[in-house]
């Protein structure tokens, strides 16, 4: 009978963990975690921002890569310099051999929160990201241009992690999706969980009358 009680107490601290709501889908939330803004100008449409969850401590070209961010550099300079971010501009506008346009490049920012974009020290292959910092790569033409975006708490509340692809971070349907999913799994563990139960309370029911003394 111990036994039952016992497993009885471990369904019921089961089906409590399981009706738990699902936790946020790849939120960019602890210190480590890296909020990354890509502004194209006139290459495309709007920002993308995405997270690098846990990227402290890496490369931001590491950091990049992880959120979905294609980065290709140059054949004489390499990944030091960024010369075509997820593919922009394309090869007729930009062949990539040695250092871009003066007035049509990548510039490639760091930033605390709350304070403003700075040039970073180091190209993306050698910079060495930190708990709390921004990374925010944009195409300037003409002139030095500053994101538009703040590095601040929304920017980092707006940041979300890849999902399957590297436009899934900025989509909102699969944001949608995933919510689903996760909502879905548990509604079917919280079923089950209670199935299971049921199950465990008949068979002590079942147990006890056995063992009640007969009139």
């Amino acid at each position: 009978m111990n036994r039952l009680l016992a497993a009885l107490a471990l369904v019921l601290s089961g089906l409590v963990v399981t009706a738990q709501p699902a936790a946020a889908h790849g939120q960019c939330e602890g210190p480590s975690d890296i909020p990354i803004l890509v502004e194209y100008g006139s290459l495309a449409g709007a920002p993308t921002t995405v997270c690098a969850q846990g990227a402290a401590g890496m490369r931001a070209l590491d950091a990049l890569s992880m959120a979905g961010i294609e980065i290709e550099g140059t054949a004489e300079y390499g990944d030091s310099v960024v010369c075509r971010v997820n593919g922009l501009p394309d090869e007729e506008a930009e062949p990539c051999t040695g250092m871009p346009a003066a007035d049509a490049y990548w510039a490639f920012y760091m930033a605390t929160d709350g304070a403003p974009w700075q040039y970073a020290q180091s190209g993306v292959s050698e910079q060495v990201l930190e708990e709390g910092d921004f990374v925010a790569l944009s195409f300037q033409e003409g002139g030095e241009s500053l994101p538009t975006v703040a590095a601040d708490a929304q920017l980092r509340a707006d940041a979300h992690a890849p999902a399957s692809d590297a436009n899934a971070a900025d989509d909102p349907e699969a944001h949608e999706t995933a919510d689903e999913a996760d909502d879905g799994g548990a509604d079917l563990g919280l079923v089950i969980g209670i199935i299971v139960l049921l199950a465990v309370i008949g068979a002590a029911a079942v147990i006890l009358a056995r063992r009640r003394p007969s009139a």
